[in-house]
């Protein structure tokens, strides 16, 4: 009998174990992606292959990336550039801004959720250039507050997940101690 629930346990544990880390993996996943997207936009630039938008946006279908990545990403670029911590991509500044011109142009405001951003953009070409320069300005406010409350949720979603395999923990713990 004690050895079929340790084996019970052991079972539980197990699977406990491997559900809890399935999201963990996804995340891993996810971030394997986008340094590998980033990669080959540096090479890309440094090489001078990635010079036009266009082969910029079908890059990141096949590498599955958002328009907000695609943004970070390119932000990023170009402040490691203007940096100077790699002198081939200083040199390349004036493509990385010409791509971010372009992104800006066709993902005016891409930080935000698309359904805001088009409705946006929607409004902003009915208006005149002075009227136009609020809409610009309700968007920045609009992403930082996106991203903090994304940023919330994000840390909210990582306690849940401790929480959740602390109680498991607790339950095969709790469980152990009653037969032995």
């Amino acid at each position: 009998m004690d050895d079929t629930v340790i084996f019970l346990l052991v079972c539980l544990s197990s699977i406990f174990g491997a559900l809890a880390a399935i999201p963990y993996l996804m995340t891993y996943d996810r971030k394997q992606e986008n340094n590998k997207f980033k990669e080959f936009l540096n090479s890309g630039i440094v090489n001078g292959n990635l010079t036009s938008y266009v082969d910029l946006q079908h890059a990141a279908e096949c590498w599955n990336q958002s328009r907000e990545s695609v943004l970070y990403n390119l932000r990023l670029l170009n402040s490691q550039a203007i940096a100077g911590k790699n002198e081939v991509l200083t040199k390349k500044t004036g493509i990385i801004h010409n791509l971010l011109e372009e992104h800006q142009k066709i993902e005016p405001f891409s930080e935000l959720p698309e359904n805001i951003s088009l409705q946006l953009d929607a409004i902003k070409n009915r208006l005149n250039e002075t009227e136009s320069e609020q809409i610009t300005q309700l968007a920045a406010s609009l992403s930082s507050l996106y991203t903090s409350n994304k940023d919330k949720i994000l840390s909210g979603e990582k306690l849940n997940k401790r929480s959740f395999l602390v109680g498991v923990l607790g339950i095969i713990i709790g469980l152990s101690s009653l037969f032995f």
